[in-house]
């Protein structure tokens, strides 16, 4: 015959299966939650994400239409009997010099802020990737120009989040070619993927 102390004991463990069910009925509702929260948060990273890369190809696209030339005086220049007085007709003179015409409808833009000592960059901005490719192509012969055009310096306009990213790109190469994993192996970056042996461990944001 159970005792009131076995009753008291019997009450006391259903009471205490009734809450541990209770509570693991409570932590499978949690845990079905957190996996939804998951499956939410992955999602929204991936929308995100892809705006961003959205953007950011705009953006560098924007740049691909853009040259940035370093070291043009901003005063006033003489070739000769030639006097160019101003950033247009110098620039006209140097692709001609290239063998190139000044493209129609571009614009020239000096950047920042002018300081006494030094000339600012141009930001010139022309109609097409393919114009701005061409400028490049033939910006090597710069070398050969006498004074005063001989400092001067054509490059492309890389959009910060591409300047970035090609860093990124960089500096892990440089990190898996200084480790003793990959001593005795190929590793470089070729068409903005990283390369180890020709497998692809990382590649540029901007390729899809």
């Amino acid at each position: 015959m159970a005792t009131a102390t076995d009753k008291k004991l019997l009450a006391l463990e259903q009471k205490f299966n009734e809450v541990a069910t209770k509570q693991e009925e409570r932590l499978r509702t949690l845990e079905s939650k957190c996996v939804r929260y998951e499956e939410e948060i992955e999602r929204l990273t991936s929308v995100i994400s892809k705006q961003q890369k959205t953007l950011n190809i705009m953006d560098a696209e924007e740049h691909q239409k853009n040259i940035i030339i370093t070291g043009l005086s901003e005063e006033q220049l003489e070739d000769g009997v030639k006097i160019f007085d101003n950033d247009e007709d110098k620039i006209a003179f140097i692709f001609k010099a290239l063998g190139l015409i000044f493209p129609r409808s571009s614009t020239v833009t000096r950047m920042g802020r002018q300081r006494q000592g030094s000339h600012r960059a141009i930001k010139m901005n022309v109609s097409s990737k393919d114009v701005r490719d061409t400028i490049m192509r033939n910006a090597r012969r710069l070398k050969g120009l006498p004074p005063p055009w001989d400092n001067i310096y054509i490059n492309k306009d890389l959009s910060p989040v591409l300047v970035h990213e090609n860093k990124r790109l960089r500096e892990k190469k440089k990190r898996l070619s200084s480790s003793d994993e990959n001593k005795d192996k190929d590793v470089r970056i070729e068409k903005g993927k990283l390369k180890v042996d020709d497998e692809v461990v990382d590649q540029s944001i901007f390729l899809d």
